[in-house]
């Protein structure tokens, strides 16, 4: 689903259950839940959309097994109760989700992105998030903030960022 303008909805996309789905370039104003709910689908891409208000999630993954989401934009999220929700959430065993160059801004959201503890191989980079309770809640065990790169001889290395702001950089088997 490519190229919408949405205005005063519900939610602009519900998909579960689904393979290949790409939701891209759309635009909304307000939404009464979230731009876009997604459960239990295969390869999920959402990709370069708008949303100027969510009262609840921006972007609400659960159960994905791969995908990206790259590129977009929240302006608020969250507004229906303060705190209590983020821009972007990713949960219920959610995996292989690639999470980069979003920007989420500070509003009635709790965290930019959050994902939880039943999550494996989420890859948060280049994202511009914020949330009053912080920018984003990511468990060691469900994924990392960083990026992947690869040497003149081949050697893959993940590298992220310590909490006092150094590089760690570790050889990928």
């Amino acid at each position: 689903m490519s190229y919408n303008h949405f205005f005063d909805i519900s939610r602009a996309l519900w998909v579960q259950n689904s393979e290949n789905v790409t939701f891209e370039s759309n635009k909304t104003d307000v939404t009464s839940l979230e731009l876009v709910y997604a459960q239990s689908t295969k390869n999920f891409n959402c990709i370069g959309n708008t949303v100027k208000e969510t009262k609840r999630i921006g972007i609400n993954l659960d159960g994905i097994n791969g995908g990206n989401i790259r590129n977009n934009l929240i302006e608020k999220s969250g507004t229906e109760t303060s705190n209590t929700r983020s821009g972007i959430f990713i949960g219920s065993g959610s995996s292989n989700i690639k999470v980069m160059e979003n920007i989420a801004l500070k509003s009635s959201n709790s965290y930019g992105i959050q994902v939880t503890v039943t999550c494996s191989n989420i890859q948060l980079t280049n994202n511009d998030v914020d949330g009053m309770t912080g920018k984003v809640l990511l468990p060691s065990e469900a994924g990392f903030d960083g990026m992947y790169l690869t040497s003149a001889n081949g050697s893959k290395y993940k590298v992220t960022v310590s909490n006092n702001g150094q590089f760690i950089v570790s050889l990928v088997q």
